[in-house]
């Protein structure tokens, strides 16, 4: 499998994304798939934007190489598995990014969204306080979605000064 995802790889650098979707969409139910071939191929189809197969590879990805991955990566891969219905995963991913990079701003944010989606409205907020604690407004302004579930966010959870 080696070979076909350095293959898979070459044909991604090259621009030839139809054969690089090709090699590695072989790959995914191969037996033989190592956990560094299912982390590449898990992250190179995101950038190619095949993200159903990205998360067949992700599902095959051990949690013991989770580390390898950037933080970025993470927080990426974590939304991709929850918008599948890959919960777990994406917790999973989620901790390891916080356990990456526990002061940053776009990992926070990731985790807000992580618990909004699943309905914890109020640990949402909380992530999303320490999310901009560590420099995530630019992230959250740009996106008017997330700026949207920010502010519901705030008229439910924050305290209101001055009323009794």
């Amino acid at each position: 499998t080696a070979e076909r995802c350095e293959l898979a790889l070459v044909c991604e650098e090259l621009g030839l994304k139809q054969q690089a979707l090709a090699h590695w969409k072989a790959l995914v139910s191969r037996e033989d798939l190592t956990a560094r071939d299912a982390r590449d191929g898990a992250i190179a189809l995101q950038r190619l934007r095949e993200f159903e197969t990205a998360v067949l590879f992700l599902k095959r990805v051990p949690q013991a190489v989770w580390s390898t991955f950037s933080e970025e990566e993470l927080v990426a891969s974590g939304g991709l598995a929850q918008s599948y219905g890959e919960e777990d995963l994406a917790l999973g991913l989620f901790r390891a990014a916080l356990q990456k990079a526990p002061e940053s701003g776009r990992v926070w944010l990731g985790v807000a969204l992580y618990y909004y989606g699943m309905g914890n409205e109020s640990k949402a907020y909380e992530c999303m306080r320490t999310a901009v604690q560590y420099g995530a407004a630019p992230l959250i302004e740009e996106d008017a979605a997330v700026a949207d579930i920010f502010l519901r966010l705030m008229q439910r959870f924050a305290p209101r000064k001055g009323i009794r």
